[in-house]
């Protein structure tokens, strides 16, 4: 099972046993060889044939060091080791993670976003611009693994440059097939694009155990990269729980998928959905007279906190884009604003006294009391308004001014 190596241990300072070195071996190999030390028989998949080796069992348990400074794989003289940490193996990481909302409550992280659309849809152009907004910020630090586009896309579509413009090269590491083949006649154990893919997801696990206030936000283009049949459920399931292994140690995943011919489903079972922490599909696009996209109009699908039925997304010049909650009615807008306007100076105030002031400054006198009380009660549970409370139950409310909603609806 185990190939005898060579290991330069010279700069090796680890403790391992030369029985250890010894059983260095890929992936497959260590299922079937598992299963030999455990009598057990192979499972069977749901036709009742075995399971070929190369499932996501155990998938987040593949250490690799396969990410380098510069996006290429640098050739080392050393193999994949695979080391048995225990049941416990990222105890280092096991606390408690708060979750932010990163791109106006766009992407949780950590955790685990799905964008699906059908080809040609603009799923890839739509990430381009999402990432970068996520670069502005200098604690997010991204991955992207393209393996279902032609090398060469970044370019292109002037994504490169443009992260060159905002000197950002550092931030972000983009992979594509390219990549995986100069792995691959570096490191045979990567026989997939699989296999290559869970490499730098571990990877990226190590890196975020040292650097535990950046955010790593790995985009992964396309799912059918990794799961190839979408008809057996386990391959899904399978997969989704080694996501949710590694949201679990503070990875956030960004997740493009196709929908299924026809129907405008996506595919694969709803194990996809359910583990998910929110999903959007890409429901219509609008171009302009070069074809290239300027909005995009988004169903969501899950969401794990409030969320609406929908959202619009506007793609602007140079990569700017902005991110707006359809289901925010005009009305709805009228009233926020009339709030935003009272509160902007820092003031704070009583609701009845912010009811009154939103009522004198309305045109439309058809909106009454209670109905600005109920939306800025909604949107006060959003968290557009920061509340206290005061001296005989009354409440006061002030502007949360870090809230993303906030800067979106009023940047004007």
């Amino acid at each position: 099972i185990a190939e005898k190596i060579e290991i330069d241990n010279s700069n090796n300072n680890d403790d391992y046993s030369e029985r250890e070195l010894d059983n260095i071996i890929s992936y497959e190999e260590y299922i079937e060889y598992e299963r030999k030390k455990a009598k057990e028989p192979p499972p069977k998949n749901e036709s009742g044939g075995s399971v070929e080796a190369g499932t996501f069992t155990k998938a987040a348990e593949q250490p690799a060091k396969v990410i380098s400074d510069n996006n290429n794989i640098q050739p080392k003289k050393q193999k994949f080791k695979f080391f048995d940490y225990g049941n416990d193996k990222y105890g280092y990481v096991r606390k408690k993670l708060n979750s932010k909302k990163l791109l106006f409550n766009f992407i949780l992280s950590p955790g685990i976003t799905f964008l699906v659309g059908a080809g040609g849809s603009g799923k890839t152009y739509l990430c381009y611009h999402l990432i970068i907004d996520l670069l502005k910020d200098k604690s997010n630090r991204i991955a992207y693994l393209d393996f279902d586009n032609p090398v060469g896309i970044p370019e292109d579509r002037a994504f490169s440059e443009k992260v060159s413009k905002l000197q950002k090269e550092h931030s972000i590491k983009y992979y594509d097939r390219d990549d995986f083949l100069l792995a691959y006649s570096e490191y045979k154990e990567l026989k997939t694009i699989q296999s290559f893919i869970f490499a730098i997801i571990n990877e990226a696990v190590e890196y975020k155990k040292e650097h535990q206030d950046e955010n790593v936000i790995i985009f992964i283009d396309a799912l059918q990269s990794i799961i190839h049949d979408f008809s057996i459920e386990k391959n899904s399931s399978d997969f989704m729980y080694y996501l949710r292994n590694n949201v679990d140690l503070g990875l956030t995943f960004v997740v493009l998928h196709h929908v299924a011919k026809g129907s405008g489903i996506y595919k694969g079972y709803t194990v996809l959905k359910d583990a998910a922490d929110m999903m959007y599909t890409i429901k219509s696009v609008k171009r302009d007279i070069d074809k290239n996209i300027t909005d995009y109009t988004l169903q969501v699908e899950k969401a794990r906190y409030k969320a609406p039925e929908s959202i619009n997304i506007a793609i602007h010049d140079d990569f700017e884009l902005e991110i707006e909650e359809s289901d925010i009615k005009v009305v709805d807008k009228v009233i926020l604003k009339l709030a935003y306007n009272a509160l902007k100076n820092g003031t704070e105030l009583i609701k009845k006294d912010l009811t009154k002031h939103i009522l004198n400054h309305l045109e439309n006198k058809n909106v009454g009391r209670i109905k600005i009380e109920r939306i800025i009660s909604e949107y006060s549970e959003q968290g557009f308004f920061k509340t206290r409370q005061g001296d005989k139950r009354a409440i006061y409310y002030s502007l949360d001014f870090n809230n993303e909603l906030v800067k979106n609806l009023f940047n004007d």
